[in-house]
């Protein structure tokens, strides 16, 4: 909170007729989903080192709360990365951003699905493991995992579409300032935008297909009561609880260091506003000239 008040930034993005509801930015969506799994992880892990949890049922939710928090908040980096883009006017509905109201209802089903499909069989697990019924919790575990790989297909199916349609607007605006002979360092700085968005985009889609391998790979091969017997199980505890925090933690760090007391941003990040604000002063010009000969 004291971030948002010193530097006066709401979380998202300024409304328009061309955003949905949800329209996060970029940098604070990302500040947001590493406070939030990194606070649930730590709350876990506390409970577990201090024997809080009552009976397995609690615990296995407990796990499952950071697990949980990582898929609802997902959704929010490349809705954000897609309303950071300008809108351009085109025929084609390749150089258009998808509809406010599809991505609203993709981001909010998005949002509630972890907590409606998995609960079940996270307390079934739990359930099955308290009263020593290993071979239905373990089914129940497996159906858990899968059903995770499941919604990250799902996921990655619309990252990838929204990273198509991203990067159709970029080379279309890329390929109009070119025609145009507008001024090359403007040109540049867009296509320095286009490496900057395809980075993370891509890591994103990466990390996704990541999980869902190291997900199935984890449920198939989960067959003994102790979870360290089999490697790809150490592996995917090191993943999730050691690696993704300690990097959300060090990217974090390193942003909010350069925010708050060096003051920088991108350079993509000046020229991407400046055009979106140019966009909209072209729009509504254009929108009164046309008034006035209808008046004439």
């Amino acid at each position: 909170m004291n971030f948002f008040q010193n530097k006066r930034q709401p979380f998202f993005l300024s409304s328009t007729r061309e955003r949905g509801i949800l329209r996060p930015k970029p940098i604070h969506s990302f500040h947001l989903l590493v406070l939030a799994y990194n606070s649930a992880l730590a709350f876990n892990t506390i409970c577990l080192i201090t024997e809080s949890y009552p009976n397995v049922i609690w615990a296995e939710l407990g796990y499952f709360l950071p697990l949980a928090i990582c898929g609802s908040l997902a959704i929010f980096n490349p809705l954000s990365l897609v309303y950071s883009i300008p809108s351009i006017d085109s025929e084609s509905d390749d150089f258009n951003r998808p509809n406010k109201n599809f991505l609203d209802i993709m981001g909010f089903i998005f949002i509630i699905h972890p907590y409606i499909l998995f609960i079940p069989s996270v307390v079934l697990s739990g359930y099955y493991s308290d009263i020593n019924d290993f071979k239905n919790a373990t089914f129940y575990f497996k159906i858990h995992y899968i059903s995770w790989a499941i919604s990250a297909v799902f996921y990655l199916t619309l990252l990838s579409y929204l990273y198509y349609k991203l990067i159709n607007i970029i080379n279309y605006q890329i390929k109009f300032m070119e025609q145009n002979d507008d001024n090359n360092y403007d040109i540049n700085i867009w296509r320095r935008a286009k490496r900057n968005i395809n980075n993370p985009m891509i890591h994103l889609i990466g990390g996704v297909i990541f999980q869902i391998i190291l997900s199935i790979t984890f449920a198939v091969s989960y067959k003994e009561i102790t979870i360290f017997i089999d490697g790809i199980n150490i592996l995917y505890y090191f993943c999730w609880n050691i690696l993704i925090p300690f990097t959300g933690l060090i990217s974090e760090i390193s942003f909010l260091y350069n925010i708050l007391f060096l003051n920088k941003k991108p350079k993509w990040w000046f020229i991407l506003k400046s055009n979106s604000q140019q966009s909209q002063i072209i729009k509504y010009n254009i929108d009164i000239n046309n008034s006035n000969n209808t008046s004439i």
